[in-house]
């Protein structure tokens, strides 16, 4: 039998590619890799700039201090990266990590993981920032998607792409052996993962719960998804008040109910919830 199963790949294209690379040939990433189930790449910027000293910055116009990633450079860049799929624009999806970006969720991850899995994507590409950034009509030319992780500012892209790397990655099927263990993790059912114990039963005076540990396989299951609720209504209320109950069983949707009831007495909270400035 025959299949058109083409190995995606997923490309980090930064000053410092070394940087990254330790990451990529470890844990779960490496193993993804062993099994041909994705090829992760850490390509360098220094190559395709087009003068002596391969310098690939410049200082920007305005005034401005600080450095600025020059187009040629990554234009050039971009255009391997598109020869990469044979020229085939759809294939290819470029990534840049800024501050502005979309931010960085798991519905976010599984959309791109999604997009890889089924071969929408055959290639995607997060570029590297350094400095003050890049060209911005780079961005207007090739950069299909930006991300960010958050409201603070880093050093350059690489540490946001290994984290995106990372996410997209173990969403691929196969990677993780069981599925499960993606379905049932923190926010892929809008809600905080269960406290989880190992051995041994007692340690300094604590107990392991005894639902875990009685055999019981739905107790056991019930007692996690309502610790699940539970913690989210403590740390994230916002996921409570926006979850609809989808997936849930009635005891839980209950439970999820009353939980949005005490959250609307108890209004907003400032140290769970950040919400814009008047």
């Amino acid at each position: 039998m025959t299949t058109n199963f083409k190995r995606p790949v997923i490309d980090i294209l930064s000053l410092f590619p070394e940087s990254v690379r330790a990451v990529l040939d470890s844990s779960i990433l490496r193993r993804a890799q062993a099994k041909d189930l994705v090829e992760l790449q850490s390509s360098d910027l220094r190559p395709f700039a087009d003068d002596k000293h391969r310098s690939v910055d410049d200082t920007p116009f305005g005034g401005q201090q600080g450095m600025l990633f020059k187009p040629s450079v990554l234009e050039k860049a971009m255009e391997a990266q598109l020869a990469a799929v044979g020229g085939d624009r759809r294939k290819l999806k470029v990534i840049y990590p800024h501050p502005r970006g979309l931010q960085l969720t798991q519905p976010v991850v599984q959309a791109l993981a999604d997009s890889v899995a089924n071969g929408e994507v055959e290639r995607m590409v997060i570029l590297c920032g350094r400095y003050e950034g890049i060209d911005e009509r780079i961005v207007d030319l090739w950069v299909d998607l930006e991300l960010s992780l958050g409201d603070f500012i880093m050093t350059g892209g690489e540490l946001p792409a290994l984290v995106l790397t990372d996410a997209v990655v173990r969403l691929l099927p196969g990677v993780l052996g069981d599925q499960r263990s993606a379905e049932k993790e923190s926010f892929s059912q809008s809600l905080l993962e269960h406290p989880q114990y190992t051995k041994p039963r007692e340690f300094r005076g604590l107990s392991v719960p005894r639902p875990l540990l009685e055999g019981n396989h739905l107790e056991a299951e019930e007692w996690k998804l309502r610790e699940s609720l539970l913690l989210t209504a403590a740390f994230r209320p916002d996921l409570i008040r926006g979850h609809v109950g989808e997936g849930l069983p009635s005891w839980a949707r209950d439970l999820l109910e009353r939980l949005q009831k005490r959250l609307d007495l108890r209004g907003e909270c400032p140290l769970t919830e950040t919400h814009p400035k008047g």
